[in-house]
């Protein structure tokens, strides 16, 4: 950033010299060429100082179930050890589900989309805007908050007063478009996400079709960051996700002893499938506050937020930690690996 001013400067200076002996032809020749060196010199600053773009690109699939145009989430519990999609995020899913057909039964009509693509499109882009919440609930500075329980407990204890909130009710204003921008999927309350300051948050719903986009975009003076959603296509059965055990899906069952509804995992009624969803994700910096000493925090920031998409989306990532996980257990108990 520094050389950018000196280089501004010199410009400045340069310019007041040409001015001031505007009469003299070789010193005006001298004094252009000198500027044009100097111009070059800053845009070369401005294109060798970017800091590079980091990115990342993997499939996410969701297995469903279709019963007589009834299409629901199916969760397959050793995976959600690994990824808490199923916990966080999907628990009370089918309900929203099950509302939204009450409204918008075409959906789950589509000739060409016998499980949900289209569907599930939407499911998931509502999904990936409530998981970031879970992760920057309290700050988008996570190495400035106090590790301990009770200070991660609050929503309230962000260390940074001029980071941009968005409250859990407000999630449907950066959702238009979307068919469950008001029908929360995850269960029990709702978090704020908390993003850097001057962030601005752009969404584009799923397309129609069957090659359907959708995207959200971070974008502030320091780094731009887009999660692009492309559907893959489905298929029938469970795929390389049978290995892990019996699916199910979490339906609500009320509580005798207490008010409250519990869920229970219960078995799946309809014909089990796989929709799969390509997601990318990339972040890119500015160029002109490459030197700035907040840019550090903000490439913290994007790469923890990539990790995150990765640790609860990537499938490729998920089976492999089930995998190790369940290998572990096998060897502590004494039973032999497979």
């Amino acid at each position: 950033m520094w050389l950018l001013a000196i280089a501004a400067i010199l410009n400045l200076t340069l310019w007041w010299l040409a001015y001031q002996n505007r009469v003299s032809e070789r010193i005006v020749t001298t004094l252009i060429a000198s500027m044009v060196g100097a111009l070059t010199t800053s845009v070369a600053v401005i294109v060798f100082s970017r800091p590079p773009s980091v990115s990342e690109e993997f499939v996410t699939s969701l297995p469903v179930s279709v019963d007589n145009h009834t299409l629901r989430l199916v969760s397959v519990l050793s995976l959600d050890e690994e990824s808490h999609r199923s916990v966080h995020l999907f628990k009370r899913a089918n309900e929203s589900i099950a509302a939204l057909q009450t409204t918008n039964a075409s959906l789950f009509l589509m000739p060409y989309d016998e499980f949900g693509m289209t569907l599930f499109h939407h499911v998931l882009q509502r999904a990936v805007l409530e998981g970031m919440a879970y992760t920057f609930f309290a700050s988008w500075r996570m190495e400035r908050l106090d590790t301990a329980a009770g200070e991660m407990s609050s929503p309230k204890s962000d260390p940074t007063g001029d980071s941009t909130i968005i409250r859990a009710e407000d999630f449907s204003k950066y959702l238009r478009g979307n068919q469950f921008a008001d029908l929360q999927l995850s269960l029990g309350a709702l978090h704020e996400l908390v993003l850097p300051p001057r962030t601005k948050v752009a969404t584009k719903p799923p397309s129609e079709g069957p090659a359907s986009t959708s995207t959200i975009r971070l974008d502030n003076p320091f780094c731009r960051v887009e999660i692009e959603i492309s559907s893959r296509g489905a298929g029938t059965g469970l795929g390389s996700f049978a290995r892990f055990g019996q699916p199910g899906e979490w339906r609500p069952a009320v509580d005798i002893h207490g008010p409250s509804t519990m869920y229970s995992f219960e078995p799946v009624s309809g014909r089990l499938g796989l929709v799969f969803y390509r997601m990318s994700v990339t972040a890119s910096f500015s160029a002109l506050l490459s030197g700035h000493p907040e840019m550090p925090a903000y490439k913290t920031w994007a790469n923890e937020l990539l990790a995150s998409l990765r640790e609860e989306w990537d499938d490729q990532l998920i089976m492999k930690k089930a995998i190790e996980r369940i290998r572990d257990e096998q060897i502590l108990g004494g039973s032999p690996a497979h």
